[in-house]
């Protein structure tokens, strides 16, 4: 019951950063407005989601498409983040040949009738070397003084908790279902928890007033 009813509040807890987004519209920087442009993306498909399980109507079958686009989003967020171009480069590659990978597992590989394990993790690898990245380059930043005016560094957070969890959570899950519904279920509270606290991060990361940086953003 509790993991059903904090499944059904997702969408409404996204509401909190969108609504953040719009009313501070016009002094997001380019990194919390590419944010917010993740963050309608979630809430339109959480939604979906939503809705579809609802009507019992099985929606595994978007998972793939809904993970590449999210890869694409990932990129234009952190991509500014990495000052080396041959490294910017490489990210760029890794981060396409994970879009094909998912595509081409969801066809051919795993199908579109189960969760795709091997996109799931791929996707979470990618989100998370993404952030290794534009860490390790924030902290080289020195005219970057305060960590916490720092968008980067809070959407960073969010997917970082979220996702490396997610990793850990979606292997015990699949394994203890089969042994013990009970701890599975409470496994799988936590997972709906994460993501819930990944968005009031986002909130975050669109309400601060970010400190100039020292590179500019590409678009």
């Amino acid at each position: 019951m509790l993991l059903k009813i904090l499944f059904r509040s997702i969408p409404f807890f996204i509401l909190i950063p969108l609504i953040i987004g719009v009313t501070k519209r016009n002094v997001l920087d380019a990194t919390q407005k590419r944010l917010f442009t993740l963050t309608t993306f979630y809430f339109i498909f959480e939604t979906f989601f939503l809705i579809t399980s609802i009507l019992h109507v099985n929606n595994i079958k978007y998972f793939a498409p809904i993970m590449a686009v999210e890869i694409s989003f990932i990129y234009k967020i952190f991509s500014n983040s990495i000052q080396d171009r041959n490294l910017k480069s490489l990210y760029k590659y890794i981060c396409f040949l994970g879009i094909c990978f998912i595509i081409t597992n969801a066809i051919y590989i795993q199908g579109t009738g189960t969760i795709n394990s091997f996109s799931t993790i791929t996707r979470d690898v990618i989100i998370i070397l993404s952030v290794l990245l534009s860490y390790y380059y924030l902290l080289q930043d020195l005219k970057e003084k305060n960590l916490e005016k720092s968008p980067v560094f809070w959407i960073g957070a969010a997917l970082l908790l979220y996702n490396s969890s997610t990793m850990i959570i979606f292997a015990l899950g699949n394994i203890i279902n089969m042994q013990n519904q009970a701890i599975a279920s409470s496994i799988w509270i936590i997972n709906v928890f994460l993501n819930i606290l990944k968005y009031l991060i986002f909130g975050i990361s669109l309400w601060i007033t970010p400190e100039k940086q020292n590179f500019s953003p590409s678009y």
